[in-house]
């Protein structure tokens, strides 16, 4: 994701780190460089897959680093929520959640599309 990705109410979740490891650009001293020149610890790895919800207009907490300030964001898990206050999260890190199912409509055929969609007696 990036910084222009996130809104308030949106709801997303923490890579896993499997797939952090698939994006890095290399490994650090206990832990994982991302493009965005963030930093994932290691020690970090209990929040993966761990679903937030962005609570305020979204902001950087440093201008000279990529990371969201931690006060935009509200764990799904109360027992996380502490976590938040102490590691800090990029949009790198982060996946939104798809939180309606896609509507596939039924089948129909080039006739019954033809007839606007009624069946041919």
């Amino acid at each position: 994701m990036t910084f222009q990705d996130l809104y308030p109410g949106q709801r997303v979740r923490i890579l896993s780190w499997d797939e952090l490891s698939s994006i890095k650009c290399h490994d650090g001293i206990d832990g994982i460089y991302l493009p965005d020149h963030t930093f994932f610890n290691e020690e970090m790895k209990y929040l993966c897959g761990a679903t937030l919800t962005i609570v305020s207009e979204p902001y950087y907490f440093n201008s000279e680093k990529s990371y969201l300030s931690q006060d935009i964001f509200q764990s799904d898990d109360p027992l996380l929520s502490p976590a938040f206050s102490h590691w800090f999260l990029s949009p790198a890190m982060l996946a939104p959640l798809n939180e309606s199912s896609p509507v596939i409509p039924p089948a129909i055929s080039f006739d019954q599309l033809l007839a606007g969609g009624e069946l041919p007696q």
